[in-house]
């Protein structure tokens, strides 16, 4: 996730720092960058991280065999399987994050 969120924050920042030096856009695009990356951070890293924190503590057999199970149907399933991957690529918060102004 650290990594994903890394490059998407580079191209992010890279578009707006150039436009800003070609003198396209005003300074104050930096604080747009810096409002939907809070955003998209918000949206998914943070919920992500206290999932699996509480995955990780999880010592129930049960409920971490369901928990798998879903995993398992998540890959099973063409439009699940996608929508996750949207989701763990960052795609969809950097969408929400997007109408961030």
């Amino acid at each position: 996730m650290g990594l994903n969120g890394g490059i998407h924050d580079a191209i992010n920042l890279a578009e707006k720092l150039g436009k800003v030096w070609r003198g396209e856009a005003p300074e104050d695009l930096v604080g747009l960058y810096s409002r939907r990356r809070h955003k998209a951070a918000s949206n998914f890293i943070q919920a992500q991280t206290i999932a699996n924190k509480k995955m990780m503590e999880d010592s129930d057999p049960k409920s971490r065999k369901e928990r798998f199970d879903d995993l398992r149907r998540v890959g099973e399933d063409k439009e699940k399987r996608r929508d996750f991957m949207r989701r763990a690529q960052l795609i969809d918060s950097l969408r929400a994050a997007e109408t961030t102004h």
